[in-house]
């Protein structure tokens, strides 16, 4: 239950102190105006669910020392002033600029990205990995106290890049028909919801067409 229809979407909010692993410092006051001027719920901006996921240095990692521990304050805080608070994970596929860990950015397929950046094609481990890092990034906001977790399946981040064809060039079972695309999305919400139990709520973002040619279609967009 909401107080009223008003609900914050994502935005990217820059936060995250790289070298101090903290945010709170930024988000805490941002949020509290949010709340106390009657915002019902606001959805974080896209955090990172492992090494290898973040836009960029200054985007908040789910997997970070100090994760559970700030977002209880921001979401105890922001409940005290009567609003929810829903996290937005995500991967950013080919769109990874800050990989902790080394390595290429990530995608359905071996391609380059669109600003000629080269992007690795995932194998079987490295979709068992993602599904992973999903449902651990899910269960610490969970115990954090938010009200709800976000999948980012849109604007040409990883799980968006199963779903569109111009980016997806796979022969197995992830790609072809929207049936095989929507996998990787499905698997991953399957896990997140059997890890957080039948309660508790999981939202999805995603677009019905991207622009690229060819792309997600909104025919399949409501299959």
């Amino acid at each position: 239950a909401l107080r009223n229809r008003f609900i914050r979407s994502a935005t990217f909010e820059y936060a995250y102190d790289n070298e101090k692993d903290t945010f709170i410092k930024k988000i805490l006051p941002m949020y509290e105006k949010l709340a106390a001027n009657g915002v019902a719920a606001i959805i974080t901006g896209m955090v990172g669910i492992d090494e290898n996921s973040r836009a960029g240095a200054v985007m908040v990692k789910a997997y970070g020392p100090t994760f559970v521990q700030e977002l209880t304050e921001v979401a105890n805080r922001v409940h005290s002033l009567g609003a929810k608070l829903i996290v937005q994970i995500n991967h950013c596929g080919q769109k990874a600029r800050q990989i902790d860990n080394g390595g290429l950015p990530l995608g359905p397929s071996d391609t380059e990205s669109l600003q000629g950046t080269p992007v690795k094609g995932m194998n079987y481990d490295d979709m068992r990995s993602l599904v992973a890092g999903f449902v651990k990034a899910a269960i610490r906001c969970k115990q954090a106290g938010a009200d709800a977790v976000q999948i980012h399946a849109a604007h040409g981040y990883l799980l968006s890049e199963f779903l569109n064809p111009f980016f997806n060039k796979r022969t197995d079972e992830y790609g072809g028909g929207i049936e095989g695309r929507s996998r990787m999305v499905l698997e991953v919400y399957d896990a997140i919801r059997e890890a957080v139990g039948k309660d508790y709520p999981i939202w999805i973002k995603i677009n019905c067409k991207d622009m690229t040619e060819p792309s997600i279609s909104p025919a399949e967009f409501q299959w």
